[in-house]
């Protein structure tokens, strides 16, 4: 028999727990939750939170298709797609040159 080490684990973490259509499910903490059921806990520390909006995807945006965007003052399909990807907010931010009030009009929408 082998003895899982203490310190410098993840062990007293709370597990995450998400509830989507009203079905509970586990999110972050698979193992902490077996390890409470193997010790025969009656209680494990958790946070449950509820999907109120679409998951981003995160997915990488062209640059150059942001800045195309931009330059033609394609407002709602860049909120759109800025919604949709932190990667897309992070390229525009930092990588897509254009007027600052326009891109803090942007910002400010998503």
């Amino acid at each position: 028999q082998r003895e899982f080490p203490e310190e410098g684990t993840r062990h007293l973490d709370p597990i995450i727990i998400l509830n989507q259509n009203g079905t509970l499910f586990v999110h972050d903490g698979n193992g902490r939750l077996l390890k409470a059921i193997v010790e025969n806990r009656d209680t494990i520390n958790a946070y449950v939170g509820t999907q109120n909006n679409a998951l981003k995807s995160n997915h990488w945006v062209p640059t150059s298709y942001l800045i195309r965007l931009a330059n033609e003052r394609c407002r709602e399909l860049l909120v759109s797609i800025l919604r949709e990807s932190d990667n897309a907010i992070f390229e525009f931010e930092n990588r897509v040159d254009v007027e600052e009030r326009f891109k803090q009009e942007i910002l400010s929408e998503i």
